[in-house]
């Protein structure tokens, strides 16, 4: 084979459909580098004369597509952005395409994607801080699941894309908190701590206050009171036997105890110095009503809380 042709003569050929091949190389070595195309697009090649093969694609608007495989079933495997955000891609075999597998934000965030491509779905997205979102739905439908936080609390969710609500939330000791509502009106309902005590709350969002717990012995204490401010106003043991209380929050004294049928024995003192007042029948009983409960509470059990509220004798 003769090439007589020098370098120079080839290094550019403009392509009757106006691209433009780039060369180099000498005489029979001479390669292809670079095709730009009408629109603007530029391909690098790289290997030995006939036997090029694509390795980056540069597009007008400054994504860079970077490309390996042999001549001829060339894939893409990164896109790189002009923001710094990084998409990477696999072979798909059942297209023989490629398919979106994860894209890295420029600020940290991480997204991660399943599915054949052009209708890849977003399953998981990793933010800088650590926390972990998860998804499930078809693409461009993907809807909240779950939320799992780097302190080590979960966050579980119900609804439709762009509906999701929280219905869950495990905190990091165990305790396990329950919502209703629509999405961002979401009230707690009900809280159960891993000792078996239970909560339950009732108002509106943001404003839930404590109304009842029910205890691993099979005793319910009720409350009243707004949030943070809930009193015990009455207990029901096991045996059906019923206490009732009176005084503020954290001071409430024991006022009349009786079973379900039969005397009650009235109490007069502090709380904790409860001494014995009188015994009446049980249909002479009147204990004074407390206020008006109003309501509140937050969304998540604390991670500080040990149990819930201590059950009194």
């Amino acid at each position: 084979v003769r090439c007589s042709i020098s370098a120079a003569m080839v290094r550019r050929v403009e392509k009757a459909d106006s691209s433009v091949e780039h060369f180099e190389g000498e005489g029979c070595a001479e390669h292809l580098v670079r095709v730009q195309h009408e629109d603007g697009v530029l391909e690098h090649l790289e290997g030995a004369k006939g036997n090029e093969r694509v390795c980056r694609v540069v597009f007008p608007d400054g994504r860079v597509a970077h490309v390996e495989g042999e001549r001829g079933t060339e894939r893409m495997v990164r896109m790189l952005f002009p923001n710094g955000d990084l998409a990477h891609f696999t072979s798909d075999e059942a297209t023989g395409g490629e398919r979106l597998v994860s894209k890295m934000f420029a600020n940290g965030f991480v997204q991660h994607f399943e599915g054949e491509s052009r209708a890849e779905r977003a399953v998981r997205a990793v933010n800088p801080n650590g926390n972990v979102t998860h998804f499930e739905g078809e693409k461009k439908d993907e809807r909240v699941v779950r939320k799992v936080y780097a302190s080590g609390a979960v966050e579980h969710f119900a609804g439709e894309c762009g509906a999701e609500r929280v219905v869950r939330v495990v905190d990091p000791i165990g305790h396990v908190s329950f919502f209703e509502g629509e999405a961002g009106s979401e009230a707690l309902v009900r809280r159960a701590y891993l000792g078996g005590v239970v909560h339950h709350f009732e108002g509106k969002p943001g404003a839930e206050s404590l109304v009842r717990a029910a205890f691993a012995s099979g005793s319910i204490q009720y409350y009243e009171g707004p949030k943070g401010d809930e009193r015990i106003v009455r207990k029901v043991s096991a045996d059906s036997s019923v206490q009732h209380y009176r005084g503020g929050r954290g001071a409430e004294r024991l006022l009349a105890a009786h079973p379900i049928e039969g005397d009650v024995t009235h109490f007069e003192g502090e709380r904790e110095a409860e001494r014995l007042l009188a015994v009446a029948p049980v249909a002479q009983l009147a204990v004074e009503e407390s206020g008006k409960a109003e309501q509140a509470g937050g969304r998540a059990a604390s991670a500080g809380e040990a149990g819930g509220e201590a059950e009194l004798g």
